[in-house]
């Protein structure tokens, strides 16, 4: 081989590497994200599986860091290395197709254990302080949100369109306003705070509320 194809397949081994290096570290950080969402969601979820396209990504990132490590020691006269490094971008590879299509096959499962949250919604009604009623106060005002992304997904619901109040619960009065009517033109008296799935699993992992925990298996199974 002539000195200026070493010079050239140097050079590519070394863009490689690099660009092996910067995946790897994409990769890592996306898996580091994914974990600390599944901490704060791990409540809802029975099936520990579903950690298994993490692992695997955080597989793929330890190979691509080993193969860009390697990728910076190759020598144009080792083939050894060579073969190694193309060998783990390959294994990448197939970890993070592996990855793709097990989170395709577990997102599915996830909303329908999700959507649970949302029909305990639409079964609210102010006048009636059945189970769902007080569940939804209760997370309300011990999480001083309102709604589960925000006020107008009470917009949506039976109770809201019924009543033709345009307004939301009193559960959605910030404590300051005494004078809060739940109206929507005060907005300014409602909470603005999302209660977001990860404050509801703190809320009923500190077994705050237990009869929610009972009531969204309930819907689930139902």
């Amino acid at each position: 081989m002539s000195d200026r194809n070493r010079r050239a397949s140097g050079s590519v081994l070394r863009l490689a590497s690099l660009l092996s290096w910067v995946a790897a570290l994409v990769v890592l950080l996306a898996s580091v994200c994914f974990f600390i969402t599944f901490l704060k969601f791990q409540i809802f979820f029975s099936d520990i599986y579903i950690i298994v396209p993490i692992i695997l990504a955080t597989a793929v990132a330890a190979t691509l860091f080993f193969a860009s490590f390697i990728g910076c020691c190759i020598k144009n006269d080792s083939p050894c290395l060579q073969g190694m490094f193309v060998y783990l971008l390959v294994i990448a590879f197939y970890l993070e197709a592996a990855a793709i299509v097990l989170t395709h096959l577990h997102s599915a499962k996830v909303d329908t254990e999700l959507t649970a949250f949302e029909g305990v919604l639409n079964k609210y009604n102010e006048t009636n302080q059945n189970i769902d009623t007080r569940a939804v106060d209760d997370i309300q005002e011990e999480l001083q949100c309102c709604g589960i992304q925000n006020v107008k997904d009470w917009e949506k619901t039976p109770w809201f369109i019924q009543t033709r109040e345009d307004r939301v619960p009193h559960s959605c009065c910030n404590s300051t306003y005494h004078n809060c009517t739940g109206s929507l033109t005060d907005s300014k008296m409602l909470y603005d705070k999302v209660v977001e799935l990860i404050s509801i699993a703190i809320l009923m992992n500190e077994r705050v509320l237990p009869e929610y925990r009972i009531l969204l298996d309930r819907d689930t199974y139902a």
